[in-house]
């Protein structure tokens, strides 16, 4: 009896120290987002009641895709956290939105009509042949009564034809039900909302006590990104453009992001951080023998760099309009990249599309003129040199550009390549026009003694239908010699600037209303005369 007792207190020990191990399941909420140009760090919340000793803490729900290495996992209480580790859960699923449930059980019901038609072509193809087999009447050596050959002939051909119409009326609502089970098919795979598969982070750790503890878990996930895009307003020549700055966003974590607090970092943890390193630059002589190896020239070694843009200032805007998120918006420098941080709750559902949100309006000085390249285009387009740019936090990206509140066009800011001067095309107008002409007449080619000499000569003819004066840079080139034999000399230039390194040359020119100039320009290419120029 004794041994009995011991065997049933000892396992009973075993049994509650079991228990007591037992992995616990938290529930934990999206509260803060962190969208960076490409992925984004997710901030969850949960709260747990752990007891004395280790225990084992599961945090479910958490989306899917998870950088193992962003993982951090912060708790307030007393007591210590010993390890984190994550996994995919491939068997909990984040509910699916109504409408892809919709879709998906229409789509089962579809599926199941076409296979019970199929069933039915199936029998009648299988009664068809029966039939067909079983065509002989009468015996090898008795002939066959004309009436029974009569009935015979009526049953087959009733029959058949019964069983081809049938088969036709089923095979036509097969079509039907396949076009329509394609639709379904390509809608369901458009949406990004199917992927629905959800991560467990799992949190370790001792505590003395039985206490309630709050955990704070930060990760990073791949899908989400934002991109910049702009609104650019002009009212007239005298104002200044007033910028909106706007950013397109896009998840497909699996997670909805409910009632989250947003915000947008210019930073990219998806390109690496890792500094480059010059490795020394070598020489030899090449020696083309099967047992010395042939040196190569020694390459940096670069994992790339961040992109970000370093930003004088921080800038906090003031409320103007009550109507976009702009007045909620604080652009905040971080030591190596920027952020816009939205105080007001932002929902962006995990479906892969595009989601607008406004960051900020800001004005910038301007002075406005006209350009034209008539070698690539034609038409004049309105420009406005912005000053004062550097002030605020611009990334390169696409713009829609709106004069006198009306929809004009795109255009593309390039912040890259900026000054202290940010040129921006706010689209053509066509009262303001330039033409390009080559001068036939001036064209001719000469030989001199060895060499050969063309000339050309291209007339530019401006005109102003507008109904003040207008001024405008036009820009043209001559061609650049690479060579000795090749000798490119500028003849005539109305002068214009001249950039001897570039080919290129510049006009800034006042028009009146109605008024009409010409500018001349010509070259002449000498060369050896048995040679052909490329690009002439």
């Amino acid at each position: 009896m004794k041994k009995i007792f011991w065997t049933l207190f000892v396992s009973s020990i075993i049994v509650s120290a079991y228990a007591d191990n037992e992995p616990i399941k938290v529930k934990s909420q999206i509260k803060e987002v962190k969208v960076f140009l490409r992925g984004a760090q997710l901030t969850n919340v949960g709260t747990a009641n752990i007891g004395s000793g280790v225990s084992e803490l599961i945090f479910e729900g958490i989306a899917a895709n998870i950088d193992d290495n962003s993982i951090q996992v912060k708790g307030e209480g007393d007591f210590t956290i010993l390890s984190v580790t994550s996994k995919t859960n491939y068997l909990k699923d984040q509910p699916k939105p109504k409408d892809i449930k919709v879709l998906e059980d229409s789509l089962e019901s579809l599926q199941n009509k076409n296979a019970m038609i199929q069933n039915l072509v199936d029998a009648l193809n299988s009664e068809e042949k029966m039939v067909l087999a079983n065509q002989s009447i009468g015996g090898a050596n008795n002939g066959v009564d004309p009436a029974d050959l009569k009935d015979a002939a009526d049953f087959f051909r009733t029959r058949l034809t019964e069983i081809a119409n049938k088969k036709m009326e089923a095979q036509a609502k097969q079509k039907r039900l396949n076009e329509e089970i394609d639709k379904l098919d390509k809608q369901l795979k458009s949406d990004n909302r199917r992927s629905r598969n959800t991560s467990d982070v799992i949190v370790t750790v001792s505590a003395k006590t039985a206490i309630s503890a709050k955990f704070v878990i930060e990760y990073v996930v791949q899908n989400a990104s934002w991109t910049p895009y702009y609104e650019i307003r002009s009212t007239d020549s005298n104002s200044p453009i007033t910028v909106s700055a706007k950013a397109n966003v896009k998840q497909n974590t699996g997670i909805n992001w409910d009632n989250v607090k947003l915000t947008l970092s210019t930073g990219n943890p998806a390109v690496g951080g890792t500094k480059p390193v010059l490795n020394p630059w070598s020489l030899s002589f090449y020696e083309a023998t099967e047992n010395k190896p042939i040196m190569h020239q020694s390459r940096a070694m670069f994992d790339g760099n961040s992109g970000n843009i370093d930003i004088a200032t921080s800038k906090t805007y003031e409320p103007k309009q009550a109507k976009t998120t702009t007045e909620y918006t604080t652009v905040t420098e971080a030591q190596t990249n920027s952020q816009f941080e939205i105080s007001v709750p932002y929902n962006i559902p995990s479906d892969g599309n595009i989601h607008a949100v406004d960051i900020q309006n800001f004005n910038l000085n301007a002075t406005y003129g006209y350009y034209c390249a008539p070698k690539l285009d034609g038409d004049a387009f309105l420009v406005a040199k912005a000053t004062g740019w550097d002030q605020n936090v611009l990334l390169s990206g696409n713009a829609n550009i709106f004069i006198e509140e009306t929809y004009v066009g795109k255009t593309y800011i390039d912040v890259q390549n900026a000054s202290d001067t940010l040129d921006l095309s706010l689209g053509r107008d066509k009262n303001v026009v330039v033409k390009r002409t080559r001068m036939k007449d001036f064209t001719e080619k000469k030989f001199i003694g060895s060499t050969k000499k063309e000339s050309f000569v291209y007339e530019l003819s401006l005109r102003n239908k507008k109904k003040q004066e207008v001024e405008i840079t036009v820009e043209d080139q001559i061609p650049l010699s690479t060579n000795a034999d090749i000798k490119v000399e500028l003849t005539e230039s109305s002068n214009a600037s001249y950039n001897k390194e570039t080919g290129k040359l510049t006009w800034k020119v006042k028009l009146a209303s109605s008024e009409d100039k010409k500018l001349r320009f010509g070259y002449s290419v000498q060369y050896p005369k048995d040679k052909k120029i490329s690009g002439l």
